[in-house]
């Protein structure tokens, strides 16, 4: 998993039995499943998923944070999941030419594209992909996650290219000049 040492659960929390972990990963499938319902609503207008009373928040039914749902799918090697997932999202913006987002600050298919990213160097590609649907001159994660993929990957051809498509394509967006600094 892509966590961060202090997130790792310890060995008792991780024990579950595989009844459990059949269930959970029900539990990611039907969550991802729904999302992918909702971002039928993406026209011609930016769509915000996660909305109550005009003001986004970032969980998925009003429970456990959306992020969380990504997470427990890279806890259980879910890749092929997230991957399905985060392909049928991008296809879907591209092909509809439109904005999507989990929130006021989070594209659709942030969460999926990061931990592929994160997980193998060679899902980079997928996250260009993605980086040339956002709005970078709105960024509000990207530059971060960049950051984080040159610290788990250093610089290789994959990350290569993901830093010459961030500082000199329509992905420089507010931080690209940082982010090209940061990798050399």
């Amino acid at each position: 998993p892509v966590l961060s040492e202090e997130e790792v659960p310890s060995e008792e929390e991780s024990v579950s039995s595989g009844e459990d972990d059949a269930e959970r990963r029900k539990a990611v499938v039907v969550a991802l499943e729904k999302l992918e319902e909702l971002t039928e609503k993406c026209e011609e207008e930016p769509v915000f998923l996660m909305e109550e009373d005009g003001y986004a928040y970032n969980t998925y039914d009003g429970g456990e944070p959306l992020e969380d749902v990504f997470q427990e799918a890279d806890t259980l090697g879910m890749f092929e999941e997230l991957e399905g997932y985060a392909n049928r999202q991008i296809k879907r913006l591209e092909d509809r030419d439109c904005d999507g987002w989990y929130d006021e600050e989070t594209p659709i298919a942030t969460y999926a594209v990061e931990l592929l990213a994160l997980s193998k160097k060679e899902m980079i590609p997928l996250y260009i992909r993605f980086m040339k649907r956002c709005d970078m001159g709105h960024e509000v994660r990207q530059s971060d996650a960049i950051q984080r993929l040159l610290d788990k990957h250093g610089l290789c051809p994959e990350t290569y290219e993901l830093i010459m498509t961030r500082a000199y394509t329509e992905c420089t967006g507010q931080h690209g000049n940082i982010d090209l600094e940061y990798a050399i």
